[in-house]
């Protein structure tokens, strides 16, 4: 078994589309551009020579970026930012 961990800096475009806040619009859109990062970590386990199964845990987020949608502004909080955690399993094969 072979643990490591994963860790990697960057930036994400985060695009909304067809936005409809309790009626208000017809469907609004924006792009935003923020910092994001993540972190994980996971185990390889060797099945032979050749096949590693990999299982790994990864958490990504953004920085708070700022609300495009002002007008709704009593409906949508003026910072936000994305989170996601994500489990994977995944075989590798070396040639």
């Amino acid at each position: 078994m072979q643990p490591y961990l994963t860790a990697g800096a960057g930036a994400a475009r985060i695009n909304t589309n067809n936005i409809v806040v309790d009626g208000l619009s017809d469907g609004a859109s924006s792009h935003n551009t923020a910092f994001a990062y993540q972190i994980g970590a996971g185990v390889a386990i060797p099945v032979s020579k050749t096949v590693k199964i990999d299982a790994r845990y990864r958490y990504f987020a953004t920085a708070k970026f700022t609300n495009p949608f002002n007008i709704y502004q009593n409906y949508v909080a003026n910072d936000v930012n994305i989170t996601s955690s994500s489990v994977l399993l995944g075989m590798s094969v070396a040639f």
